[in-house]
């Protein structure tokens, strides 16, 4: 067994590997890598878009916030086909943690309008199968109807100072990934700034 790891020098130089053997031989290449900017918006088979508000419901379009400000994440998905099976991912830029917009109960929201959409009615603005609140990320499995608009919310919080890159929110088809949407970011960077 022969494994080498090539730079991106190499790489672009091109690699050839050339066998001793007459016996069968198997590569496997594996590529790794994080992406120098963030993926373009695409949202020609799922629009979505990404917003924030604050907690009365007021939009929130600034690029700073202080340490323990708590805003109100609206995705908004609109599918061109019938997606039974889509996986929302929307990853978290560094300083923010995900919050559970169900825990303090309904009547918290009461009063509280967000695009139209009274947040302590706010279940009934999207078919949700499932939820995750997970460190670094809002995670959701949904029913997509053609054309329908569905509205997801949750909360976050900001925690770490520092300032951050926002990555683009995503929708996928769990059982065809090749059925996607990314959605642009507004603000592209975020400062966390102590209070």
């Amino acid at each position: 067994m022969w494994s080498r790891e090539l730079s991106v020098a190499e790489l672009d130089a091109g690699v050839t590997v050339q066998p001793t053997s007459a016996a069968a031989i198997f590569a496997t290449l594996d590529v790794a890598g994080i992406p120098q900017k963030a993926p373009a918006a695409d949202p020609s088979q799922i629009d979505l878009r990404r917003s924030y508000f604050t907690t009365d419901g007021k939009p929130w379009t600034g690029d700073r916030l202080k340490e323990g400000d708590t805003l109100i994440v609206e995705l908004s998905i609109e599918a061109r086909m019938d997606i039974p099976d889509a996986l929302v991912t929307d990853l978290l830029p560094g300083g923010l943690e995900v919050e559970n917009l169900n825990l303090g109960g309904a009547q918290q929201w009461e009063g509280v309008v967000v695009d139209g959409i009274d947040l302590d009615q706010h279940a009934s603005a999207a078919e949700i199968q499932h939820e995750e609140y997970r460190d670094d990320r809002y995670a959701a499995a949904l029913k997509l109807g053609r054309g329908e608009k569905a509205h997801v919310f949750y909360l976050v919080r900001a925690v770490t100072p520092g300032a951050y890159t926002v990555p683009p929110p995503l929708v996928e088809d769990m059982y065809r990934p090749a059925v996607r949407g990314i959605g642009s970011v507004t603000p592209s960077r975020l400062t966390v700034i102590e209070p």
